[in-house]
């Protein structure tokens, strides 16, 4: 007899455990902008050596890089934030079903 209780509960609720809503998940991680770089203080004085000029053409490089991850890292962002979107207002749309079918 319990057997059969206990499995009339069980296919009682599965039904109701299988509709049930996942709530949506947020991955989003804004990104940082890079530091910007500043003008060497040479340059102010017009005596800038090889060595300022080699250090300012790698400092450029290296922020054009940062900036260059940061595009992409911007992207995805967006891109995980238009999924949240999508996600949470799928998760409203079956609350409110799920909110409705529980009143009639």
């Amino acid at each position: 007899m319990r057997r059969v209780s206990f499995l009339c509960t069980v296919f009682m609720i599965a039904p109701t455990l299988a509709l049930a809503c996942s709530e949506p998940s947020s991955d989003v991680r804004i990104p940082r902008a890079p530091s910007k770089i500043s003008q060497p203080s040479c340059v102010l004085y017009s005596n800038c050596s090889d060595y300022d000029m080699r250090s300012c053409k790698n400092d450029v490089a290296t922020y054009m890089r940062a900036l260059t991850e940061y595009a992409e890292n911007a992207a995805d962002a967006a891109d995980a934030a238009k999924d949240f979107a999508s996600d949470a207002a799928e998760y409203a749309r079956c609350e409110s079903s799920d909110a409705s079918s529980k009143i009639r």
